[in-house]
């Protein structure tokens, strides 16, 4: 079994590569009907859609029927809050509204997912929805995200990261609540 990208030049070519760039894969030559919307992780300043590969790739393999879709988005600490929302946010709105006629299908579903950071923006993104009247996502699947940052209580969780390598939890709050 062999995972298809989508040409991604396309997409560059008809989404804006100044607000967010999107890797969009596929696997299988059936009909789609499932647009699966992975935000990758890292902090809000580590990662790519390029290092979260593994994980899109096994969506695309398990998920026959889907299209994923992945958006990358500006971090800090060279870009403030809200700035990677937003980011998330347009490619989200965008996809959407484009997804007949730049993928070919209209989705019957709708699934965000998204690991750590990208989890938080698998949680946020359904209430902008609702806020705005825009299609609500049918499912959200988060992947151990923060969905408290306060250091006023104490979580197990804050323990792991005085020990995590790449983001510590000293630079969590320094960069502020997200």
């Amino acid at each position: 079994m062999e995972v298809v990208e989508i040409d991604e030049s396309a997409a560059e070519e008809k989404f804006d590569p100044k607000l967010c760039q999107m890797r969009i894969l596929s696997h299988g030559n059936c009909e789609k009907d499932t647009l699966v919307f992975h935000i990758h992780g890292g902090g809000y300043v580590l990662m790519s859609t390029f290092i979260h590969q593994n994980v899109t790739r096994m969506l695309a393999i398990e998920i026959e029927r889907a299209v994923i879709v992945c958006p990358e988005y500006r971090k800090a600490p060279h870009n403030s809050f809200p700035d990677a929302f937003e980011d998330v946010w347009q490619a989200y709105f965008w996809m959407v509204v484009h997804c007949k006629s730049f993928l070919g299908f209209e989705p019957r579903r709708i699934i965000l997912t998204g690991d750590s950071a990208g989890g938080k923006f698998a949680i946020t993104i359904p209430t902008m929805a609702i806020q705005r009247g825009f299609r609500v996502p049918d499912g959200t699947v988060p992947f151990y995200c923060p969905s408290s940052l306060t250091v006023a209580e104490f979580h197990p969780s804050l323990l792991f990261s005085l020990d995590d390598v790449a983001l510590r939890q000293g630079l969590v709050i320094a960069i502020g609540p997200a």
